[in-house]
């Protein structure tokens, strides 16, 4: 069974999340944020369902400290209250939904559910992410090719992050390395595959200039467009948009 990880600020809580979901999860409980944090370093858990008012040490807090371990797995943030610079800051960690209190028992349990569904979709959209710039002929195992991955998968979740202010800086968090680095590596994984191009392929997806043939993309234009494809693929194959919310 997955490991589920249930944060959460109240006894009765954890006992009755055991209670719905010990069938479908290997259920591991706490109220405390010091216990979660050494929790999430022994148990490396499939799921995590996080409270941001635990007691000793934060829910944000436990949630940062999973991202920095690189923990990338479905997670649900509840609380009585989240602030605009809360949703931010869930959705930069990737938190995949948020849940206000109180909230029946039932619904947490169908919400982390329905994160199966989402875990599946993620891996698909990977998936076609790779196949695209193979197609493409974007060289592996580059700086680029890593970070160009990364920029779309950021990108399919929200398409209008500002580039220079918001998707390098993050792209670079995740990729260890600098926004610059980062916009300089893409842009050259881009051009070398731009020259090299099958200009047949390349005509699916991009533009034909004046002179008759495909115009170099920005790294902008090129990210932009695949994602816009894998979405739009997405919609004729009736597959549900899953992102963050706060109810």
């Amino acid at each position: 069974m997955k490991i589920l990880l249930a944060a959460v600020s109240s006894q009765p809580m954890a006992d009755a999340l055991t209670e719905a979901l010990s069938r479908q999860y290997t259920v591991i409980t706490c109220t405390d944020g010091q216990d979660a944090l050494c929790a999430l370093h022994t148990l490396q858990p499939d799921m995590m369902l996080v409270d941001l008012m635990l007691s000793s040490v934060d829910g944000l807090t436990v949630l940062q400290a999973a991202w920095d371990m690189g923990l990338r797995i479905p997670t649900v943030a509840v609380s009585t209250h989240f602030s605009p610079y809360i949703i931010s800051a869930l959705e930069n960690l990737k938190v995949c939904r948020l849940i206000r209190l109180p909230c029946e028992t039932i619904h947490i349990a169908a919400t982390l559910h329905s994160l199966q569904m989402y875990q599946s979709y993620e891996k698909m959209e990977e998936r076609r992410i790779r196949e695209l710039l193979a197609m493409l002929g974007l060289s592996l195992n580059t700086t680029g090719y890593r970070a160009s991955v990364t920029a779309m998968q950021l990108l399919l979740d929200n398409p209008n992050r500002k580039f220079t202010g918001e998707l390098y800086p993050l792209v670079a968090q995740m990729c260890n390395g600098t926004p610059t680095q980062v916009e300089k590596s893409i842009r050259h994984c881009i051009e070398a595959a731009w020259k090299n191009r099958n200009e047949q392929i390349w005509r699916i997806y991009f533009k034909v200039g004046k002179n008759g043939t495909v115009a170099k993309p920005t790294n902008a234009d090129f990210l932009l467009r695949l994602v816009w494809q894998i979405l739009q693929e997405k919609e004729d194959c009736g597959l549900p948009e899953i992102s963050s919310e706060a109810m």
